[in-house]
Order: structure tokens, then C-alpha cells, then sequence
């Protein structure tokens, strides 16, 4: 059942917002750069800001779960589903012969089970 799951597929929006934080990263590495070189400290300021907006926005976007994220079960999900199942087959299991229903070949009814007439 886990190993059946479909695998996680990349969301475009996700790597985008990847890509605009790492391009963000580097202007911004050039900027300090440019400053320190003694350029205008208003003009690399105002390039910051709008290197900074632009990143946060992404981190934001990063942040938040993808639209197109299908929850995978974990193990952990599928033994805690499985196990309430193991109690029920001990209970019928357990159960008396005489009043449970008893498999049949189908011979044309709609169902495999019938009951015992007794």
C-alpha cells in the first residue's frame, strides 16, 4: 500500500519560488558588493527593498503547502488502519459457526454469501 502511492511530483510554483529566493540571495550579494565599492547608498537601497519584497514573497510561498500536494500515508497511518481490521477478523474468527454466514459458490445469485438455515 505505501510502496503503491503515487511519488511526489515538483510543483512549478514551488520551484519557482526556489529560484526567485536564489537569484534574490545573489543580487543581493552584488548589491553589498556595489555598496561597498562606494555606490550610491539610496539607489542600492532602493534595489534591496525590491530584492527583499520579491524573496519574502517567495519564502511566503515556500511556506504554505502546494495546492497539488496529495497527502501520502505514511506506515505509521496504514498499521493504525490495518490494526482495528485484525481485532475484527479475532471477533469473527471467535464467532459461533452456527450463527455466522458461511461462504457459497456463486450459482447465479447476486450474492456469495447465504445464511444457515438451522
Amino acid at each position: 500500500m505505501y510502496a503503491s502511492q503515487e511519488p511526489a511530483r515538483p510543483d512549478p510554483g514551488v520551484q519557482e519560488a526556489a529560484r526567485i529566493v536564489r537569484e534574490g540571495d545573489a543580487q543581493l550579494a552584488r548589491y553589498r558588493q556595489a555598496l561597498d565599492a562606494g555606490g550610491s547608498p539610496q539607489t542600492i537601497g532602493r534595489w534591496i527593498a525590491e530584492v527583499e519584497a520579491r524573496r519574502d514573497e517567495a519564502r511566503r510561498a515556500l511556506a504554505e503547502p502546494a495546492a497539488s500536494d496529495a497527502h501520502r500515508v505514511t506506515k505509521g497511518e496504514i498499521k493504525a488502519m490495518i490494526k482495528p481490521m485484525n481485532r475484527i477478523s479475532d471477533l469473527l474468527a471467535q464467532a459461533d459457526p452456527t450463527t455466522k454466514p458461511r461462504s457459497t459458490p456463486s450459482s447465479g445469485s447476486a450474492s456469495p454469501m447465504t445464511l444457515r438455515n438451522n
